[in-house]
């Protein structure tokens, strides 16, 4: 969830992808999951914010110069399709395999005894699989193969859909459903209308690069929170488990799923590992996003604008997969996007857009007699309507969930290694031509005698000047969008070095 609301922003920042629309899907147990609704509410606010932007998609001129009138918001992104089962109706893995169930096999009772202990049996799935693949692999093949609405989502996907799926490698859900659903994705009966083995798929595992605290907070359920004769808990998160679980998961996934897949991409950190609190789900479990999710989410960026050969797709030739490893082995603890220009260009467009928004615009608000306002008919009740499907409502919400993305990757009472683009702690200056300062490794040009360039005198001034060319939208958001996203990427394009 953490790696799709890293993605989500860096649509909205206008990181370039080649398909037009995405459909997320959300396969969990873990229903309360606090990053779950995190995720769920940006998309939501994208989905709304999204509708304006996508009328945007012709192209105008600015200072003679004909120019695209948005980069940011401007891919479709389909309300995620929610695949769970929850834990909580599952209830433990016993009742799942219904061991106690009439008429089971003496045999397979003892070969399940056998295979899972007491406490794996009884183990109750409110909040996933907490770190046990060994559950999770049982639980999800039977989601797989009775849940009828995971069944009807997989027969949707058209021939020329690409696959992507993102889990994790060392925990429990993600390493023990990406190779089911691999398998299932390929190998199908025919009757069934699942098999989507002509499909490019590509997928993501995060390596570990988090640790947990060693006490595992208390959850307020009396058989999570059970402990041994040791006065140990019984159910917990054990970061020390992480790398021997990464171990085994990957030579399984090394051995297995080679011919089963197009792109694999493997991203982690070695070195600096943040550390959250052991939290085992629910609300709880909300953890800020980390330039590793990050990372994860810029490898469907890359699948999704290689070419791949689709001609080759049906034969079973091994190890024809490309592989890209991502995994961070270096000591500095400071990392920024200045190497990748599309990257450092969209966040900062989107950081100017969060400025301009929330401080300068209510600030030229104040007198309406701005050309821009003049020509576009936006006025102050615009930027205040507060209904839930509302552009301003929507915006404003998906603006503070941006900024609050940015703060969590610089944060390092969480994160030894951190990610920064901005100095996202200066202050607001009152005068809008300051918009574009502050960045890192991005600077306003220079002339003359080491004086910074004004852009154009004001930020304003440029809003004023692009806002001339009157197109025969009449919808004063759209107006607003297609002008503020002019002239942010005419500063960007012209005036920064």
């Amino acid at each position: 969830m953490r790696v799709l609301n890293s993605l989500t922003m860096l649509l909205a920042a206008g990181v370039k992808m080649k398909s037009e629309r995405i459909i997320p899907i959300i396969i969990d147990t873990d229903e309360e999951n606090g990053n779950t609704k995190t995720t769920l509410a940006a998309l939501a606010n994208y989905h709304v914010v999204y509708d304006t932007t996508s009328k945007l998609q012709t192209e105008t001129e600015l200072n003679g110069k004909k120019v695209k009138t948005t980069s940011i918001f401007s891919t479709m992104v389909d309300e995620p399709k929610i695949i769970t089962i929850s834990g909580t109706k599952f209830g433990d893995l016993k009742t799942i395999v219904a061991e106690n169930g009439p008429g089971i096999d003496p045999e397979l009772k003892r070969m399940l005894r056998t295979i899972y202990n007491s406490n794996d049996l009884d183990m109750p799935l409110t909040y996933g699989f907490i770190g046990h693949p060994n559950i999770g692999s049982v639980v999800l093949s039977y989601l797989f193969q009775k849940n009828e609405e995971f069944r009807d989502t997989v027969r949707k996907i058209g021939p020329e859909d690409k696959i992507f799926i993102i889990s994790s490698i060392f925990g429990g859900t993600g390493a023990a459903g990406f190779p089911l659903l691999l398998n299932i994705l390929n190998n199908s009966d025919a009757d069934s209308g699942l098999n989507k083995a002509v499909n490019l798929k590509g997928a993501v595992s995060l390596l570990p690069y988090y640790q947990v605290g060693d006490k595992s907070n208390v959850i307020g359920n009396a058989t999570l929170d059970a402990e041994d004769e040791n006065g140990e808990k019984i159910y917990k998160i054990d970061s020390s488990q992480f790398n021997s679980k990464t171990f085994a998961a990957q030579l399984y996934y090394d051995n297995w799923i080679d011919g089963d897949i197009d792109a694999m991409y493997y991203v982690g950190d070695e070195v600096h590992k943040s550390t959250y609190p052991n939290n085992m789900g629910g609300e709880e479990q909300n953890n800020p996003a980390h330039v590793v999710e990050m990372k994860a989410a810029l490898c469907i960026f890359h699948f999704d604008n290689e070419s791949f050969d689709k001609k080759n797709k049906n034969d079973n030739a091994k190890n024809k997969a490309r592989y890209a490893k991502e995994i961070f082995t270096h000591d500095h603890t400071l990392i920024t996007p200045f190497s990748n220009k599309e990257l450092r260009n969209s966040l900062v467009r989107m950081w100017m857009f969060y400025r301009f928004y929330n401080f300068y615009l209510p600030e030229y608000l104040e007198n309406s007699t701005h050309p821009i306002f003049q020509n576009t008919g936006y006025h102050e009740n615009n930027y205040k309507e507060n209904s839930n499907d509302s552009f301003a409502y929507n915006i404003k919400a998906f603006l503070e969930q941006f900024k609050n993305w940015t703060k969590q990757l610089e944060d390092k009472v969480f994160h030894p290694r951190t990610f920064e683009y901005v100095d996202s702690s200066a202050p607001t200056p009152e005068d809008g031509e300051h918009i574009h300062f502050y960045f890192k490794d991005f600077s306003p040009k220079k002339e003359g005698f080491f004086t910074k360039t004004p852009v154009d005198s004001n930020f304003l001034g440029l809003l004023n000047d692009a806002s001339k060319n009157q197109p025969d939208q009449t919808d004063v958001n759209t107006l607003l969008m297609r002008y503020v996203s002019q002239a942010i990427d005419d500063i960007i394009n012209n005036k920064m070095i």
